[in-house]
């Protein structure tokens, strides 16, 4: 049983099969869970956790998954979309940061050309000598 579970988990993690469905996956998550295979079981609760809820809500009721390892694949959810969320609030922090320091380019940009725009003003308006 433990060349099978080696079998399935190099099918798995191949990168050929990246795109694996929720239901194959929830099919060899429940192979695991009868046959008391642990990393096969853990393999694909990562792998199922990364599916939209109702696809995985639906296929995990379709297999009976354990409610443990629906626990399990619910946490693992719950740590990725924090993790999104952690990420792209850097993102806001570090957009927001740039669009400070561009509002501030362009305040000194229109003052220089206030500037200019004043110095010619001077130079056109100066009485000319012949």
């Amino acid at each position: 049983m433990e060349q099978c579970e080696d079998r399935l988990i190099v099918l798995i993690e191949d990168e050929s099969n990246h795109n694996m469905s929720c239901e194959h996956l929830c099919k060899f998550l429940k192979l695991a869970e009868h046959c008391n295979r642990e990393r096969l079981r853990e393999l694909c609760t990562v792998r199922v956790s990364t599916f939209p809820l109702d696809v995985r809500t639906h296929q995990i009721a379709t297999y009976k998954i354990s409610l443990q390892t629906e626990l399990q694949i619910a946490k693992l959810a719950c740590q990725s979309h924090e993790a999104e969320v952690e990420r792209l609030n850097k993102c806001n922090a570090s957009i927001e940061s740039e669009l400070t320091t561009a509002k501030s380019e362009w305040k000194r940009h229109e003052a220089e050309a206030e500037r200019l725009k004043i110095h010619h003003d001077k130079l056109i308006n100066f009485p000319k000598r012949y």
